[in-house]
C-alpha cells in the first residue's frame, strides 16, 4: 500500500480524501475500530487510481497538510499554535468539502468504477449491525 495520497474510504464519512500516511491510518483502524467494522474498512480503503480533477486535488492535498499540522500543533500542546493551525485546517476543510461537492457526479461514477462497493451510502459506509434509515440516514441496528 503506498504511504501518501488519495484513498477510498479513509474514514466512515468521507469517500474520497488525502490520506498523509496509509500505513498509520490501518494501524489506527486495526488499533482503535469497533471489530465489526475492521474488515470491511481495511477492504474498502484503497489507492484512487484516477488522476482527480485539479481543483479537487489540490484542495484534498492541502486539507492534507492542514490536518498534519494540526495533529502536530496537538502533540506539542501550545495553545497558540493549536489555534491558527485549527483555523488554517478548518478553512481547508471548508475547501475541500465545497469541491467534493462541486464535483459528486463525477465522484460517484469514479467511485462505481474504481471501487465499487455495496457498503458505501451517500454519506456513509454501511457496516455489519447497521441498517439504513429513512433518506440516506445510517444508525445501528436494534439489538431486540
Amino acid at each position: 500500500m503506498d504511504k501518501a495520497g488519495f484513498y477510498w474510504h479513509v474514514r466512515h464519512n468521507i469517500v474520497l480524501e488525502w490520506c498523509s500516511d496509509a500505513e498509520e491510518r490501518v494501524a489506527a483502524i486495526k488499533a482503535t475500530k469497533p471489530v465489526n467494522e475492521v474488515p470491511t474498512r481495511l477492504r474498502l480503503m484503497k489507492p484512487v487510481l484516477a488522476k482527480l480533477p485539479d481543483e479537487l486535488a489540490t484542495a484534498g492535498e492541502v486539507l492534507g497538510v492542514a490536518q498534519v499540522a494540526y495533529d502536530n500543533a496537538t502533540q506539542a500542546g501550545s495553545r497558540k499554535e493549536l489555534a491558527a493551525t485549527q483555523e488554517v485546517y478548518n478553512d481547508a476543510f471548508e475547501r475541500w468539502l465545497g469541491a467534493l461537492y462541486a464535483y459528486a457526479p463525477e465522484l460517484k461514477a469514479l467511485h462505481a468504477q474504481e471501487c465499487g462497493c455495496t457498503e458505501w451510502r451517500w454519506p456513509g459506509l454501511v457496516f455489519p449491525g447497521m441498517v439504513e434509515q429513512g433518506s440516506g440516514g445510517i444508525t445501528k441496528k436494534d439489538k431486540s
